[in-house]
């Protein structure tokens, strides 16, 4: 790698953005202060490609009607699949172990904490994870 202390932030962002891991590591060190991981804890119900917000009650009252199986994508997202009036539609959502990977990385990261969106849309169990993995 060039000389890190005379690589310019635009130069980082740029092999940071082509998956270069040693360049993110660089950039963190120099603004971990500064740096706030976005936690989301919504959640989306797809129709191809049309979404509509969810609270996680609206997903539990969508879980409690269909019972669909809940899985886990690789970028540690729950989703379901589930049919209304013929339509196919996917659920994407956050919960108290999902957000459990990304809280991790504040502490792995040595960053200044986390910012979230949006408040009153969460599983209540999230504030546990957080009070666990942050404290």
């Amino acid at each position: 790698m060039t000389d890190t202390l005379k690589i310019s932030d635009e130069e980082l962002v740029e092999k940071v953005q082509n998956g270069d891991k040693q360049s993110f590591n660089l950039l963190v060190s120099r603004y971990s202060e500064k740096i706030y991981l976005g936690i989301h804890f919504y959640g989306y119900d797809w129709l191809e490609e049309e979404a509509r917000d969810l609270t996680y009650n609206d997903v539990l009252d969508l879980i409690d009607e269909y019972s669909p199986t809940i899985s886990t994508s690789e970028e540690q997202e729950k989703n379901f699949t589930y049919t209304d009036d013929e339509d196919e539609k996917t659920v994407y959502f956050a919960d108290y172990e999902t957000i459990l990977p990304r809280l991790t990385l504040v502490n792995e990261y040595d960053i200044a904490g986390i910012g979230i969106w949006s408040l009153g849309q969460e599983d209540p169990k999230n504030w546990q994870s957080i009070y666990e993995v942050l404290k």
